[in-house]
């Protein structure tokens, strides 16, 4: 197999010349550097990875306890800030654990604490040689991307909340568990299934529940399709959700993460008892059935796409970029009886 030493002689250059060419040093001349891509190209000269990387932290006289870090990018000042969602403390969790495993270990910077800056972040994994990057849900929508160079690191996020930059990502399987929740109802007997969403999650996970949803009213016979109920009980008269819900009469409704059982409480109606509830968030002892995401999986699968990155000395932003689904799975509950029952006439406002 052609080796440095080898290509260095076939160009008349020195080893040290071509080692610096190859790592894009800017004490080499572009045209210098391109001469010896074209070389490496025509001989198949390819730098492997793991030694590559090692000799990065050798000439850079990086810490032991440096070498094996991978950075939790956090759009937030600090942990009660960012962990508000099960979800998101899951997926941290897993991510800490799977790094020990591959050999790392993990720590948090965000990028909101009180004189922290995007720019003082990159100078800080810059100078200790941190090359991996996890960026953590949730990405605030509002807040601009953060300014660092990307180019330096090997990256993956979870979810969809970071849009840019376009990187590696492990997300739950949105579209397909709208899917699974339906079936799960249709096989309970449940006809007239009603979607609520909150309006801001309209065109969040890339529009996947929205996809689900119209994929599913598309399966249905015209008859027993029931249109989207946008609201929120915290944004949403009840009036509104009491017009929709008389007008369309579902016997299962499926929503997010529980919270419109208010709606149904003020209209007399038990989950369960009087219709069927599930959530496409089921949360470890929640009384409602529904999806759960195995945030746990998504967090440790993240954890691998970095260290494959690393491995295979991979920086930058994909020029093909891989998104990787992971499959939720349908849990029981007390709101989703084993069949249908007769419904209560509902309370009169």
């Amino acid at each position: 197999m052609p080796n440095q030493r080898a290509l260095a002689a076939s160009l008349g250059l020195s080893q040290s010349t071509v080692s610096l060419a190859l790592r894009g040093s800017p004490l080499i001349p572009e045209s210098t550097r391109q001469a010896v891509l074209n070389g490496a190209a025509q001989i198949g000269y390819n730098a492997n990875p793991l030694v590559s990387t090692l000799m990065e932290h050798i000439r850079a006289g990086k810490a032991v306890e440096d070498q094996g870090c991978l950075a939790i990018i956090v759009d937030a000042a600090g942990e009660a800030d960012w962990l508000v969602h099960p979800g998101y403390i899951q997926q941290w969790r897993s991510f800490q654990k799977q790094a020990v495993i591959r050999g790392y270990r993990t720590e948090c910077f965000f990028l909101h604490e009180r004189g922290m800056s995007a720019q003082k972040i990159d100078k800080i994994l810059q100078a200790r040689g941190i090359t991996g990057l996890f960026l953590a849900a949730p990405k605030q929508e509002r807040r601009p991307e953060a300014a660092l160079r990307w180019e330096r690191y090997a990256t993956a996020t979870v979810g969809f909340t970071w849009t840019t930059p376009q990187v590696d990502r492990v997300a739950p399987s949105h579209r397909h568990h709208i899917e699974i929740a339906y079936a799960e109802l249709q096989s309970r007997g449940f006809q007239r299934i009603g979607f609520c969403l909150p309006e801001p999650a309209l065109n969040r996970v890339d529009s996947n529940w929205l996809a689900g949803f119209f994929l599913c009213q598309h399966r249905l016979p015209e008859r027993r399709r029931i249109p989207l109920f946008i609201g929120h009980p915290d944004a949403t008269p009840l009036a509104k959700f009491r017009r929709w819900h008389d007008r369309w009469r579902p016997d299962a409704i499926l929503c997010l993460n529980g919270v419109e059982h208010r709606w149904l409480q003020d209209l007399g109606l038990e989950p369960g008892p009087d219709i069927a509830f599930a959530c496409l968030y089921h949360t470890d002892g929640s009384r409602f059935a529904g999806i759960d995401e195995n945030s746990d999986i998504i967090g440790a699968m993240a954890c691998d796409l970095i260290s494959s990155q690393i491995i295979h000395n991979e920086r930058g932003i994909p020029t093909h970029q891989r998104t990787i689904l992971v499959e939720g799975r349908w849990v029981d509950g007390p709101s989703v009886p084993a069949k249908k029952k007769t419904r209560r006439p509902v309370k009169s406002p």
